[in-house]
C-alpha cells in the first residue's frame, strides 16, 4: 500500500511541475500525507480508509476535471465515479492485511484464514516445530516483530538457560519458514501504547480475529477474559496423556523419597508424577504399583498408588 500511494504523491507532484502550480500541488501531498497519518492513527480501521480513499480519489477527480477543463454534468459524473472508488477501495484493501510481511504473497483471504499468532513462550518452548509437522496446527501462523525482538532482547540480556531458549527459538522461527503445511508471516504491526506485549498480543488478535498460541498462564488467563481462542500447548500435552484409572496396575520406577513418611516419587515417560505409598524402600528399583487416585491441576497430572504386594518386583 505504501508504494501505491509514492507513485500517487509523485504523480501529483509531476503533473503540477508540469501545469506549473508545483506550490499548489506540493500542498495537496502535505495535506493528503498528514491526512493519512492521523487518519489511520487516530480512527478506527474501516473509517480510517474510507476517508483516506475518499480524499485521495478526490484530489484524483480534481486533476481530472482541471486537465480535461470538464464543466457542468460532467463534473459530477467525475466525482461521483471518484466516490464509488473509493468506497470499493477502502472495501477491498482491508488495513489489517497491509502491514503483514513474509515469504511468499501476502493474500488477505489466507491471512483471516485460520490465523494463529505466536508468543515468546510457545517458540522458546521448543515443540511448537514438532507440533505444526504433525499437522495439529495449520493455516496461517503468524510472529510479530515485537515478540522476535523480545526474544532478541531475553538472548542479549538473559541468563545462561534462557539465552540458549531464545537462541533456539530464533532457530526455530527459521524452521517455520520453511515448512510446506503452513502459510508463516512475520507482521511489521504493532501497537506502541500498549507497553506490555501480552497486552500488544491481544491487540493483534483482536485486529486480525486471531487466535494464539501460548503456554503463559496469565496471557492464557487475560486472552480468555477478553473472549480470545487461545491454543495452549500444556494443555494438549495433558490431553494426550494416557488416561489412568484407579484400581489399574502400572510399572513405575521409584527415583526418589516423597514428601510424607514412607513415600516413594516416580515419573512416567510423559512426565507424570507418581506419589506411592510404601515405595520408599523401593528407590532406585522398578515396582509395581496399584492406582489410589489421579488428581488433576493446571499444572498437570499426578497419580497416587501402592505397591502392589503380591507383584512388587518385575
Amino acid at each position: 500500500m505504501i508504494y501505491v500511494k509514492s507513485f500517487f504523491y509523485l504523480c501529483v507532484l509531476g503533473f503540477s511541475v508540469l501545469s506549473g502550480n508545483l506550490p499548489v500541488g506540493a500542498t495537496l501531498v502535505a495535506v493528503l500525507a498528514v491526512s493519512d497519518f492521523l487518519l489511520s492513527h487516530l480512527m478506527k480501521e474501516h473509517v480510517s480508509g474510507l476517508l483516506i480513499s475518499l480524499i485521495s480519489f478526490a484530489i484524483v477527480a480534481w486533476v481530472l476535471i482541471q486537465v480535461l477543463g470538464l464543466t457542468g454534468a460532467n463534473r459530477y459524473f467525475i466525482l461521483a465515479g471518484a466516490v464509488y472508488l473509493a468506497v470499493v477501495s477502502a472495501v477491498l484493501m482491508p488495513s489489517g492485511t497491509r502491514d503483514l510481511v513474509g515469504p511468499g504473497v501476502v493474500d488477505s483471504h489466507d491471512i483471516m484464514k485460520c490465523t494463529k499468532i505466536m508468543d515468546a513462550s510457545i517458540l522458546m518452548d521448543g515443540r511448537i516445530v514438532d507440533i505444526v509437522e504433525t499437522g495439529f496446527l495449520d493455516g496461517t501462523i503468524i510472529v510479530p516483530r515485537f515478540v522476535m525482538k523480545q526474544i532478541q532482547r531475553i538472548r542479549e540480556t538473559g541468563k545462561d538457560l534462557k539465552q540458549q531458549r531464545a537462541e533456539h527459538a530464533l532457530e526455530l522461527i527459521r524452521k517455520l519458514q520453511n515448512l510446506k503445511n503452513i502459510q508463516f508471516r512475520v507482521c511489521e504491526l504493532d501497537f506502541s501504547e500498549e507497553k506490555d506485549v501480552d497486552q500488544r498480543i491481544i491487540a493483534l488478535a483482536k485486529k486480525l480475529k486471531a487466535k494464539i498460541v501460548t503456554n503463559d498462564y496469565t496471557l492464557n488467563r487475560v486472552a480468555s477474559l477478553e473472549e480470545i481462542e487461545v491454543l495452549n500447548i500444556n494443555e494438549l500435552a495433558n490431553a494426550l496423556k494416557p488416561v489412568a484409572l484407579p484400581g489399574e496396575t502400572i510399572s513405575i520406577h521409584i527415583i526418589k523419597k516423597g514428601k510424607e513418611e514412607d513415600q516413594g516419587v516416580g515419573y512416567l515417560d510423559d512426565g507424570t508424577m507418581v506419589v506411592i505409598d510404601g515405595g520408599e524402600q523401593y528407590i532406585g528399583e522398578r515396582v509395581q504399583s496399584r492406582i489410589t487416585s489421579v488428581l488433576q491441576n493446571p499444572a498437570g497430572k499426578m497419580i497416587f498408588g501402592t505397591v502392589a504386594v503380591d507383584e512388587d518386583k518385575e
